[in-house]
Order: structure tokens, then C-alpha cells, then sequence
């Protein structure tokens, strides 16, 4: 748990299991996705499972009237930690500021949200930028600001573009990709059933912050970008609308009642 890289006087760990799970394979099929429970660990909306990052934004931090990035900064112990949320938001030009923004009137709403994870050795620190249409509830992704730190970089190049692809992919997931099912199968079946972002909805930039250590070895690259996107997203729409969302993918249907 990412709370375990915070420097807490006092913290409450606790786990839940699905008991009808545990003596066979689950009914679902499944498959291979990038960082399979990555996003849901750091970021999960869900009441069982209010994961770590999302729930330091949009509770503790409001809780104790620090802001995102400074609450972070207070608590954080790790000196490779600091660094990439420093470079991060010293990218996106990070303003401080009270979360959730207090101009939020009109048809257009604007926010930004952080956070960072570790994965295999590597870690990453990511600022959403979002605007959201109140009449319909739509969230865009705008921009990504991405501090990378997996050791050792080789191939800079490579990793950049890994980096991309972990941050569409990501965006993806958080606003749109669901399983549907019944009592008997799975009935996301198609790209209709189940949506996935479009060209139109991609990401308008993703700038990148490479932080090189030539003292490390290389570290795993592949996945770790993926994993803060969701809680980046679901923080910045906390912050530009006040709406705590807890589940995931933000989608109009869940985001358009709360902002009426």
C-alpha cells in the first residue's frame, strides 16, 4: 500500500477478501492488463477499497486544510519520492492553492490533480490538468505532467514513448473501460459495450520529466506510469467540481447527477 511510504505517526492498515473466491478459479475470464490491480491499489473509488492516493486528496488533506501538493511534501519520506512530486509540479507551473477551486461556476469547469506511485523499483509523479462540461458531465484530459524516475535510463526515447502509452491507456481506463456482466457471463462484448478513449478524446499534451540516475540499475519502466493516472484524474475532478466520486471510470452518468 502506498500509504506505507508515508511518514505517518499513526496509521490503520486493513484488507478484505472475497471468502467464495478462495477455494476456485473465478467464473470470469480474465487477461493480461498493464499493471493488473495497479490503478485499483492507488486509486479505487470503490467504498471496499478506498485506496490510498484519492483518499489523501479528497479527505485527509481537506481534513487537515493543507493542499495536495504541499500535504504530500509533509509526509513523504523518501528522498527519490520528493524528488519526482517536486519535478512534477515545478513542470506543470503548480500553483498553491485550496482544493476544490472556489471558481467553480459556469458551464466549464477546470481543475488539476497529483499523485505518485512506486512499482518495481521505479516512480512517478503525475499532474492532471481536466475540463469538464457540467451540462453533460464529460471529463477531458487535457494535459499530463509526468516526472519519471526509473534508475538508470537507457534508452530515452524508448521510455518516453512507453510513457505515453501508459498515460492513454490509463486515461482510458479511468473514464471509460468497464466490465459489464449478469449472473452468467460477461456482456461487454464489443467496442460499443465496452468503450475505450477515441483519437478525439485523447490527451491534448503529456510532457515528460526524465530523472536519470546513472548510480542505479535500471528498474522496471513498462507499467509504473500507468498506475497514478486514475488517481490523478479522479483528483482533479475533485477539484474542479467539489464531487468526490468513488468509483471508477468517471463517467457522465456518475459525474452529471452530483453536479446538478
Amino acid at each position: 500500500m502506498l500509504a506505507e511510504f508515508y511518514g505517518f505517526a499513526n496509521k490503520w492498515l486493513a484488507r478484505e477478501t472475497i471468502p467464495p473466491l478462495l477455494d476456485r478459479a473465478s467464473p470470469l475470464r480474465t487477461a493480461h492488463p498493464r499493471d493488473p490491480v495497479g490503478p485499483q491499489i492507488l486509486a479505487s473509488a470503490a467504498k471496499q477499497s478506498r485506496a490510498f492516493c484519492c483518499l489523501a486528496d479528497r479527505d485527509c488533506f481537506v481534513a487537515s486544510g493543507s493542499s495536495q501538493l504541499a500535504f504530500r511534501l509533509r509526509y513523504l519520506t523518501a528522498p527519490r519520492d520528493v524528488a519526482v512530486v517536486k519535478a512534477a509540479a515545478e513542470r506543470a507551473k503548480w500553483e498553491p492553492r485550496p482544493s476544490p477551486r472556489r471558481d467553480r461556476t459556469g458551464d466549464t469547469l477546470t481543475g488539476r490533480g497529483i499523485a505518485y506511485a512506486q512499482r518495481s523499483g521505479a516512480v512517478v509523479a503525475i499532474v492532471a490538468e481536466v475540463e469538464i462540461d457540467r451540462r453533460s458531465g464529460k471529463v477531458w484530459a487535457l494535459k499530463f505532467t509526468v516526472a519519471h524516475d526509473c534508475g538508470l535510463i537507457i534508452n530515452p526515447d524508448g521510455l518516453s514513448r512507453c510513457i505515453e502509452g501508459n498515460i492513454v491507456q490509463g486515461t482510458s481506463r479511468a473514464l471509460s473501460e468497464e466490465v459489464a456482466f449478469d449472473r452468467a457471463k460477461v456482456t461487454s462484448t464489443d467496442w460499443l459495450s465496452y468503450p475505450i478513449l477515441d483519437i478525439t478524446e485523447a490527451p491534448e499534451a503529456v510532457d515528460i520529466v526524465l530523472i536519470n540516475r546513472p548510480d542505479l540499475p535500471p528498474a522496471g519502466a513498462g507499467e509504473t506510469s500507468i498506475r497514478p493516472v486514475a488517481a490523478a484524474l479522479a483528483n482533479a475532478v475533485f477539484d474542479a467540481s467539489g464531487v468526490r466520486l468513488r468509483r471508477a471510470p468517471l463517467t457522465p452518468e456518475r459525474l452529471k447527477p452530483a453536479l446538478a
